[in-house]
């Protein structure tokens, strides 16, 4: 009857103690590896972050200067087209002043 009462108090044995330390001590380990995994994740995940807005940025440049290099190709190509109109005005009229 003591041991009840003892037992609804609190009291524990020291076979009980050591074996409910031994637990924390398991736990305790179990925190500490769960925080430095934490840790570790938090910071690989903000550079991951940095990284995915860097590349954004590298992607909204390229996208801007292929515009600009597609606005440039396009007016290369209208000369290319009146540089062929001119040189066959040019080849018509030299085989007129041959002929």
């Amino acid at each position: 009857m003591e041991r009840r009462v003892d037992r609804m108090k609190g009291v524990r044995s020291e076979e009980e103690k050591t074996k409910l330390q031994k637990e924390i001590d398991a736990l305790q380990k179990d925190y500490e590896k769960a925080k430095k995994d934490l840790q570790l994740l938090t910071t690989s995940n903000k550079q991951l972050k940095d990284e995915c807005r860097n590349i954004d940025r590298v992607i909204v440049k390229v996208k801007i200067e292929k515009g600009t290099l597609d606005s440039v190709i396009g007016e290369l190509k209208l000369e290319n087209e009146m540089a062929r109109g001119d040189l066959e005005t040019v080849i018509k009229n030299k085989e007129k002043t041959l002929v």
